[in-house]
């Protein structure tokens, strides 16, 4: 009796974890042929962020692209994106329009678990930036990692 209480314990506890992870993404994920189609685009209906993988993040940082780590700045330091600006997201609303100026500029956002970058990634949205993207996890990046 006991064992059974605790199996069906674990499985709600895995139920509602695997739910209130999946609520954490609260914006489209769309494959790399739609991206480069509004890469750059001042489309209302684009300005939604969009969720990529770390290779799309990679094939599309060769472009006009502002890479940003949105960690904490000891995070930042023990390793972090080629390229990548730090910007924590606790920062974003005091610093985006300083560090980001241009509203059109294409972002690319990650962080250590993807949740922050999810949350910049609205933030930055709701502020106006209209070509938002976030690869999520710092894990899944596909390039150079620098290791100061």
């Amino acid at each position: 009796m006991l064992i059974n209480q605790l199996i069906m314990l674990s499985i709600t506890v895995i139920f509602a974890s695997t739910f209130v992870a999946c609520s954490l993404l609260d914006y489209p994920i769309v494959e790399y042929a739609e991206i480069s189609e509004t890469v750059g685009s001042n489309d209302p209906l684009h300005a939604t962020p969009m969720l990529i993988t770390g290779s799309q993040a990679l094939e599309m940082a060769s472009g006009d692209v502002i890479i940003v780590d949105v960690r904490n700045l000891d995070e930042f330091n023990a390793g972090h994106v080629e390229h990548a600006i730090l910007l924590p997201v606790d920062e974003i609303a005091a610093r985006a329009a300083t560090v980001i100026p241009d509203k059109s500029q294409t972002i690319i956002l990650y962080c250590r678990s993807g949740a922050r970058s999810s949350r910049a990634a609205t933030m930055l949205s709701e502020m106006g930036y209209t070509s938002v993207y976030d690869f999520g996890a710092f894990t899944n990046w596909a390039g150079t990692i620098v290791i100061p």
